[in-house]
């Protein structure tokens, strides 16, 4: 039923397309034309086209808070010819328009026919850190790698709701290939016309989804240490003085220059941190996404450090 399923959806946003290219789609028109087509959708799957949609999401697991559903619904201002459900992850300092600001983890289905995967939100530029680090993360690198096996990437413009076209796709199959290619723009998707979905689509979906999963978190979360106080710039702060072999270790100090990089860490918080790392060479940091747990970790080695390749972050996973 689910490759009929998402035929019957295709085919009530081509009736939309329709109605609103032949005159204005108003609501007696949507209500008359379009709401039966919908309500006889729910009949025979269960669920409306909105939850049927989302499904795809609710399967995914270790998406807790901040990361949460949106979708894009036909009925807004105007009535769309769409339907779109996606993961993003609510940045405290993004009040407005959450989706737009985040990487998105989602499923689309249009009047042409639907993709599935990942990209960014409109609102995030070339510059952003969630876009440059993928081009400089070993682990983030060979993620996109793995995903090319199974899932094409295309280099499309924003809001880009149409499904691409060849000659927008690319190869990340080398490292190079990703560092020379990664932009704001990609799109790591599978997608199919209405004639070309498969009788397993609801796997393929599900798969898609997986794969590019540990890569949506790790983007999303890069994103979330940046979620700072405005001003603060971990790369630019103030480091020990010079020669730190022979420098005396002063907490006070280290807190004074914390203070001066506009991150705001507790004397408390900075305190235990630093003890336990003197006692013990091994500290487990727990908390909320966001909460700051790698830009503590950061800025202590960047105060200890004489030179940005003595740093080395590593990505790891549960089953480390």
């Amino acid at each position: 039923m689910s490759k009929k399923a998402i035929i019957d959806i295709i085919e009530i946003n081509q009736t939309i397309r329709k109605l609103s290219g032949d005159e204005r789609l108003t609501d007696a028109l949507y209500h008359t034309r379009i709401k039966p087509m919908m309500d006889s959708f729910e009949r025979a799957h269960g669920k409306s086209v909105n939850l049927y949609l989302r499904n795809y999401l609710d399967h995914l697991t270790g998406l807790e808070r901040p990361f949460e559903i949106k979708m894009f619904l036909h009925r807004g201002r105007v009535i769309h010819d769409l339907l779109w459900s996606t993961y993003i992850y609510k940045y405290d300092s993004k009040r407005g328009m959450p989706a737009s600001f985040s990487p998105q983890l989602y499923v689309q289905v249009n009047a042409e026919g639907l993709k599935f995967g990942f990209d960014y939100g409109d609102s995030i530029d070339a510059a952003n850190e969630m876009v440059q680090e993928v081009k400089v993360n070993d682990f983030l690198i060979q993620e996109v790698i793995k995903s090319s096996k199974t899932i094409q990437a295309y280099l499309l413009g924003s809001g880009a709701s149409n499904l691409p076209s060849e000659d927008q796709r690319i190869i990340l199959d080398t490292a190079k290939k990703v560092k020379d290619n990664w932009s704001n723009g990609i799109h790591l998707i599978n997608q199919y016309r209405k004639n070309e979905i498969p009788e397993n689509i609801d796997q393929v979906i599900s798969a898609t989804l997986e794969t590019l999963l540990p890569l949506f978190k790790h983007v999303c979360l890069i994103g979330a240490e940046g979620d700072q106080k405005p001003g603060s710039n971990l790369f630019s702060q103030p480091k020990r003085a010079q020669n730190n072999a022979n420098t005396d270790f002063s907490l006070s100090t280290l807190i004074a220059d914390l203070k001066k990089t506009g991150l705001q860490f507790s004397n408390d918080l900075v305190t235990r941190f630093a003890s336990s790392l003197l006692s013990k060479k091994f500290v487990i940091l727990t908390g909320l996404s966001g909460s700051g747990k790698t830009k503590l970790a950061q800025t202590f080695a960047k105060w200890l450090i004489e030179d940005e390749e003595q740093l080395c972050i590593v990505p790891v996973g549960a089953d480390w």
